[in-house]
């Protein structure tokens, strides 16, 4: 009776045990999910600092220009001044999310494929990527994916392939029979936000 009594003891300690190392890989890893999301939301609000501060000073610049031009001329030659403004800053935060100098790129390209793994749900799941990103991203991107959707309680298993069109940046999910489909590519994003960031950016430069 004693030696069953101090097995039952040794068994619930070493469950015990069990369970809180569980419980805290769970939380790290839903730190680390957390962090990792949250480093691409601060660098993208950097990019739109910058990008907008640059902006300021072009604007003010053609602005100049324009005042100097007589009234009839003067609107329409400032319409069309505002809108090259406008698409330079949006090319410019475009090519500065397409850099992949330093780690960024794949930080942010983690977060995109978990959003997008989120939204179908998970299970089986191919991410596309741009050529020049299959052969450094196609070992760690699947695990780095599915811990951070189990850090959030989904499971997914992910395979990635070359994208099956032109792709910058960024990655494209299906599900493996291919009935559903995020686009989470950098183009297909700034094409999504384009109208509402080009009414910030003139309330902000033009207001």
């Amino acid at each position: 009776m004693a030696n069953e009594d101090v097995e039952t003891k040794i068994s619930r300690e070493i469950l015990a045990d069990a369970r809180n190392k569980a419980e805290r890989a769970m939380k790290a890893a839903q730190r680390e999910a957390d962090a990792i999301i949250q480093r691409a939301r601060d660098e993208a609000k950097q990019i739109e600092q910058d990008i907008l501060a640059a902006a300021r000073r072009r604007a003010n610049s053609r602005a100049k220009v324009i005042q100097a031009t007589a009234d009839p001329e003067r609107r329409r030659l400032e319409l069309n001044e505002r809108e090259k403004v406008i698409k330079s800053i949006a090319n410019e935060a475009k090519a500065r999310l397409l850099r992949r100098d330093g780690g960024e790129y794949g930080k942010n390209l983690v977060a995109l494929a978990a959003e997008a793994a989120e939204s179908l749900g998970g299970g089986q799941i191919v991410a596309y990527l741009a050529q020049q990103d299959v052969d450094k991203f196609r070992a760690t991107l699947p695990d780095q994916v599915r811990a951070a959707l189990k850090a959030g309680g989904m499971e997914a298993r992910i395979s990635v392939q070359p994208a099956k069109e032109p792709l910058e940046g960024g990655v494209i999910l299906e599900t493996a029979d291919g009935a559903r489909r995020v686009d989470n590519s950098i183009e297909a994003g700034l094409r999504r936000l384009y109208p509402e960031v080009r009414r910030r950016i003139a309330e902000i430069l033009y207001k």
